[in-house]
């Protein structure tokens, strides 16, 4: 741009040569700003800056004194000599390199001052109990007028609509108040003022979170390996130094590289357990052109905030030697904890010569074992891949003492930081250190600034989840004691499962213990009940001397033959063969006939059913509660399948029914409900152990086509049960009105298709947070259940009660969180009201900035402190209505101050 141009909006900087000094350059600098009546003002400044030394017998180009510039822009015909030197046909000998090469190293030296400087970036500020307060220019009483020049005003002064209005300048972006309509607005040139704070800064570094498990300070560690962060062979670590060396996240380099070094010769181990890539391909990763193609991180599995020295580059695939390290380097900081929860995608196989590998750790890196308890987790969302016997041993389910921790903080770490992957891989070693650093300092900060929310947040859910589990858990506990087997039963499986949550190596009471049936006793199941229904629908039994109790059960009996025929003839589709629709109206033809007797006799015990029935006054098309799929009665088609039976139950709303007849039907109802549910019950647990047979054995078009067409019949064999079932609970509920019983409701209970799931069965919940379907409730272990059915139950109630006992201990570890958080700040506060007076300095003004940064920080963490004390303010109350306890001794109390002897640095450290 010409001399005297418009100036820019981001003023450069260009070197000028200091006449006086040959060994100095000046570096000029051009501030310019907007005065009150409306002129601008200019202020110069410049900075020397010594020259880069020159090796011996390099000819020193000549340096060339550009034109006075006063808009500080370079021109452009400079930009073109050099250009066209650059492109000249003569061939000049390469230049050989100078320390200037590595503006990182000579800028080292002016780190502090730089760091001085970076402060000037902190925006408006107004001064306050010794330190600066972020304000706004609004609050400020900074006016925009719209119309009038700076510092001239208006006679009538209108604030817009609103009056909220912000300004995005290139120092920040600023609340303002603006008069006047906002049309004018693209008409205005628009300048904010700033006011900034000197002061120095200070980098220092997170650590992890604890919790209290069983009376002991418990650290919950995750571990994992990110292949996204990879980095090129780009520069070396002396041509690129870093700010910190082991400071931040990520470890000491030169020792980590050291101890990698000394151990190169180890050979990892393939996996025992699935075939995880993360093991078997280690050693065999291609690392070609990169120099790490990942990085290993430790986590704080219950915020998801990296941890100190707990980051390092992986050189092939994911090491047990680089994680150890890293583990290790972590954990040193928490020497003092007696419980580590280690949760890690491959736990499975990396504990197993873990504390083999221990001694050959750096000393200041091996911990302390006595006395300490390690215990290995695979997290919640990776389990599901590994092999059976690693889901019960190394289930973060079904282990006391750690709540609802998931173990999967890093995958939510590396889901924010992948999205600078592209940048880092291009990076210096140290470079792309310092940015990845910065990243995870970022992280936790917001975490930490989140804790308010997200705790009570978290606490809420799990009170209310807590309350559900532990009335489900007593539910089904109250069931199975209804019976005196059912009361040693129960005795019986608390003593195992107690036995193993101490000691994994006992006998797992998770696990089934019965082998599930084949395929061809399927088959033989279901051919007998088949000629069982084939017996009871074909040998209806019509004397001429006919009881009431005969009457009703022949009745029942009739309703349930024409339900089979219905969905008999539903199935035929629409071209049926001849055979076929010569058997359905054989079928039909004799049901009619049956039918016909028996309404003949019931018309002696129930004279009113044949005005009923000529009249067509009772209407019994629509069943809205059943949602079993089977076919539905059409009473106008005039078919066997479809009339109208009219049983006491179907008709006591209408018309008086005798009380006798309605106590029959009561009990055979009753009794007809219980046996359409055990028929659920056995349909679904073949049907699941028939999906399991055909998913692990067979194989191939024809053994898979025999395996789902004995599935259907399974299935179809469900749906007859559960609208027997359905129909049941309707005649029920309809002769419970009139009969005036109670109580019956919590055993016969409306079933739908949701119900009908298998024990276990998450039907899109965790595993965590399923609640077992209502029909496992057996009311009582009897004798003639199967063992099967007993191995179930045993299963199924060790799982409800692990979690019930989950929730109740994430209750009690957020209350300790919450309690640790507050004790966090308050230790916080004093720690930097201590370094107030920790570092001296010769010039006032920075002993001043030094004082009011740590002034500042402390008011941070005080506001911090008593803004989650007002979110938390309810939890008390939370407590007393969801825990279902008046004893508050058993939660920690968060309104008590921590003792000065119990706050330390290991302690409290987030």
């Amino acid at each position: 741009m010409a001399t005297g141009g418009r100036p820019s909006k981001c003023p450069k900087l260009i070197q000028h040569p200091h006449r006086e000094a040959v060994d100095q350059t000046s570096t000029r600098h051009h501030d310019f700003s907007l005065q009150a009546n409306g002129k601008f003002s200019l202020r110069t400044s410049y900075l020397s800056t010594p020259n880069p030394a020159v090796i011996e017998g390099e000819e020193v180009p000549s340096q060339h004194v550009p034109s006075v510039d006063p808009w500080n822009e370079t021109l452009f015909s400079q930009e073109i000599d050099t250009l066209e030197s650059h492109f000249d046909g003569s061939i000049r000998a390469r230049r050989r390199r100078t320390p200037g090469d590595d503006p990182i190293a000579l800028w080292l030296p002016e780190c502090e001052a730089y760091l001085d400087e970076l402060i000037f970036l902190e925006g408006i500020q107004e001064w306050k109990d010794g330190f600066f307060h972020t304000v706004t220019l609004k609050s400020l009483g900074f006016r925009i007028q719209l119309g009038h020049r700076p510092g001239e005003k208006c006679r009538r002064p209108k604030s817009a609509f609103d009056n909220d209005f912000i300004i995005i300048d290139t120092h920040g972006i600023h609340e303002v108040t603006i008069l006047q309509v906002l049309v004018q607005l693209k008409r205005e040139n628009l300048f904010c003022y700033a006011q900034h704070a000197r002061t120095p800064v200070k980098i220092y570094r997170m650590g992890g979170k604890h919790q209290i498990n069983n009376g002991f300070i418990a650290c919950f560690l995750a571990i994992d390996a990110n292949f996204h962060l990879k980095r090129r062979v780009i520069s070396t670590d002396s041509k690129d130094p870093g700010l910190s060396n082991g400071w931040g996240y990520f470890v000491d380099e030169r020792r980590y590289k050291d101890y990698l070094a000394n151990s190169s010769a180890v050979i990892q181990e393939r996996s025992t357990c699935v075939s995880h890539n993360a093991v078997n391909m280690a050693d065999t990763k291609s690392s070609k052109g990169f120099a790490a193609t990942g990085v290993g991180t430790v986590d704080c599995a219950r915020h998801d905030m990296k941890l100190a020295n707990g980051v390092g580059d992986l050189q092939k695939g994911e090491r047990y030697l680089n994680m150890d390290y890293l583990v290790f380097s972590a954990l040193s900081t928490f020497a003092s904890l007696k419980v580590v929860n280690f949760s890690y995608d491959i736990a499975c196989q990396w504990y197993k010569k873990l504390w083999g590998c221990v001694p050959s750790l750096p000393p200041h890196l091996q911990p302390d074992l006595t006395g300490k308890i390690f215990r290995f987790f695979i997290p919640k969302f990776h389990l599901a891949a590994h092999i059976e016997a690693c889901q019960t041993m190394f289930s973060l389910n079904w282990s006391p003492g750690v709540g609802r921790t998931d173990g999967e903080a890093p995958e939510r770490g590396w889901a924010n930081i992948n999205h600078v992957a592209t940048s880092t891989k291009e990076m210096g070693p140290r470079a792309r250190r310092d940015i990845l650093d910065d990243h995870f300092g970022d992280w936790n900060w917001k975490k930490i600034t989140s804790l308010g929310r997200v705790l009570l947040w978290k606490v809420t859910e799990a009170v209310h989840a807590e309350q559900e589990h532990r009335i489900a858990l007593s539910e089904l506990e109250g069931s199975i004691q209804e019976s005196e087997l059912g009361v040693s039963s129960l005795a019986r499986w608390r003593e195992e499962i107690e036995i193993w949550e101490v000691d994994h190596s006992k006998t797992n009471p998770l696990e089934r213990r019965i082998d599930s049936v084949t395929q061809a006793a399927v088959r033989l199941e279901l051919a007998k009940q088949d000629a069982k229904e084939l017996e009871d629908g074909t040998a209806v039994p019509l004397h001429s001397e006919v009881s009431c109790s005969i009457l009703i059960s022949t009745g029942i009996d009739l309703e349930h033959t024409q339900r089979r025929l219905r969905a008999d003839t539903g199935s035929l589709g629409q071209h049926p063969t001849d055979t076929q629709y010569t058997s359905i109206l054989t079928r039909s033809n004799a049901l009619l006939r049956r039918i016909d007797a028996w309404t003949t006799i019931q018309m002696l015990y129930m004279p009113s059913v044949a005005n009923l029935r000529a009249n067509g006054l009772v209407d019994l098309s629509s069943d809205d509660n059943n949602d079993s799929g089977c076919s539905k009665p059409n009473p106008n088609s005039g078919k066997a399948e479809d009339l109208q039976l009219l049983l006491p139950s179907e008709i006591c709303d209408h018309v008086p029914c005798d009380r006798k007849l309605l106590e029959i039907e009561w009990s055979l109802r009753l009794a007809q409900a219980h046996d359409a549910l055990n028929e659920c019950r056995t349909h679904i647990r073949l049907r699941q152990q028939l999906a399991q047979f055909k998913k692990h054995h067979v194989r191939g078009q024809n053994p898979n086509t025999r395996a789902r067409k004995t599935l259907d019949a399974v299935e179809e064999c469900l749906i007859m049960s559960h609208a027997k079932y359905s129909c049941a609970h309707k005649a029920l509920v309809a002769l419970s009105n009139h009969l005036d019983y109670v109580g019956w409701e919590r055993k016969v209970q409306p079933l739908t298709r949701s119900d009908l799931r298998p024990m276990g069965d998450f039907t899109g919940q965790t595993q965590g947070t399923v609640i077992m379907s209502w029909i496992w409730l057996t009311h009582g272990v009897s004798e003639n259940d199967t063992e099967s059915l007993q191995d179930s139950l045993r299963v199924e109630w060790c799982k409800a009660r692990a979690r019930q006992n989950r929730w109740s201990e994430e209750v009690r570890l957020l209350l300790e969180e919450m309690r640790r958080v507050l004790a966090f700040f308050y230790w916080q506060v004093r720690w930097w009201e201590d370094h107030t007076s920790l570092r001296m300095l010769a010039r006032s003004e920075e002993m001043e900035g030094l004082i009011a940064y740590a002034k500042r920080q402390a008011f941070i963490r005080c506001s911090m402190s008593a803004s989650f004390k007002d979110k938390w303010k309810d939890v008390p109350a939370l407590l007393a209505t969801g825990m279902g306890t008046d004893n508050k001794d058993e939660y920690p109390y968060l309104d008590i101050p921590p003792q000065e002897d119990s706050v330390d640095d290991d302690s409290i450290c987030l």
